[in-house]
């Protein structure tokens, strides 16, 4: 049986071995309420960047925003994961 998105993306974090911070939120939109959405954030000095690109990998980032997520994550002191129920993708 497949994962949600959610325990996908938490089971991915979770096996990296590294302390994160959850926060979970809700958006609105015209006719529309979606309440099942959280964020998970890892400080970048506790993950190295092929960990992280494996976590996004897992979750399904799409190939043309590899690039910019090598450049920049050396620049960042945090980076944020996210899941949103209604989307087809994390």
């Amino acid at each position: 049986m497949a994962h949600a998105p959610g325990q996908s993306l938490l089971d991915l974090v979770s096996a990296q071995g590294v302390r994160y911070g959850r926060e979970d939120s809700f958006k609105m939109s015209r006719g529309r309420l979606l309440g099942n959405r959280f964020l998970l954030g890892l400080r970048t000095a506790d993950i190295s960047l092929q960990a992280a690109l494996g976590v996004a990998a897992g979750i399904g980032m799409p190939e043309k925003f590899k690039p910019a997520f090598r450049e920049h994550m050396g620049e960042a002191d945090v980076v944020l994961f996210g899941v949103e129920d209604g989307e087809p993708e994390c």
